[in-house]
C-alpha cells in the first residue's frame, strides 16, 4: 500500500489501529503520525513486511497534548527517510522486539514541552541516521513538562554520530538504561555518549 498527499494519522482524536505483517505499508511523503489530537490513541504494529516513510517524511508517535501513541516492531522492518520522534506534546512509546529499525536523521524522545517518550530495544537492530550529524536526542527539550527514557535492553544500536542526554538546558530530563544485569547488547557510535551538566540525565 502506498499513501501519496498528505500525512497519515493512526488515531486522531479517537483510537486507530495499523497492523504490517506482510508486504508494505509506504508514506511516499507528508509524515505518518501514530496517536494526533487530544484524547486520541493511536498503535502500529509491525510484525513482517516493511514500514516506509519516503522524500523527507518522518514517523511522530504521540504528536499532541494528551494524545498517545505506541509503534511496536516484532519483525520485518521500519524505514524512515527523515527523524523518528517519540513523544512530541503527547505520550508515545517505541518498543523494538525484532527486526531492523532505520532512520534517515535524529531518533527524537521527548521533545516539545509536553512530549513524554520511551524507547525500549529488547532486541534487532537500530539503525540511526544517513549523515554523520545524526544522534539520538534523550530529554533533549528544556521545560520541566518534558521527559525522556531510553532503554537497550538487547540487540544492537548503530549510530551515526552520539547519544545526547538532557542537553537543552536546565530543565530537560533524560534517561538511558543500559543492559537488564543479563543482556549484553552491542552500542556502536562515531562519537560517544553526552551528558549534560545542567539538565537530569
Amino acid at each position: 500500500m502506498v499513501v501519496n498527499g498528505g500525512a497519515t494519522n493512526v488515531g486522531r482524536g479517537g483510537t486507530g489501529t495499523l497492523t504490517v505483517t506482510n508486504g508494505s505499508f509506504t508514506q511516499a511523503s507528508n509524515t505518518l503520525v501514530i496517536g494526533n489530537g487530544a484524547s486520541a490513541d493511536g498503535t502500529v504494529t509491525v510484525n513482517g513486511g516493511s514500514l516506509i516513510t519516503q522524500v523527507a517524511s518522518e514517523i511522530t508517535v504521540g504528536a499532541a497534548v494528551g494524545s498517545m501513541g505506541a509503534l511496536t516492531v516484532n519483525g520485518g522492518a521500519v524505514d524512515a527517510n527523515d527523524a523518528i520522534r517519540v513523544g512530541i506534546d503527547g505520550t508515545g512509546t517505541l518498543t523494538q522486539n525484532s527486526g531492523t529499525i532505520n532512520t534517515g536523521h535524529h531518533l527524537v524522545i521527548g521533545d516539545i514541552p509536553t512530549g513524554n517518550g520511551t524507547v525500549r530495544i529488547n532486541d534487532g537492530t537500530l539503525n540511526v541516521g544517513d549523515v554523520s550529524t545524526s544522534t539520538i536526542q534523550v530529554g533533549n527539550e528544556d521545560d520541566a513538562g518534558a521527559s525522556a527514557l531510553l532503554e537497550i535492553l538487547g540487540g544492537t544500536v548503530n549510530v551515526s554520530n552520539s547519544i545526547e542526554i538532557a542537553l537543552a538546558g536546565a530543565n530537560a530530563t533524560g534517561s538511558v538504561v543500559i543492559g537488564d544485569g543479563t543482556s549484553n547488547p552491542t552500542i556502536n557510535l562515531n562519537t560517544a555518549i553526552g551528558a549534560a551538566a545542567a539538565g537530569t540525565n
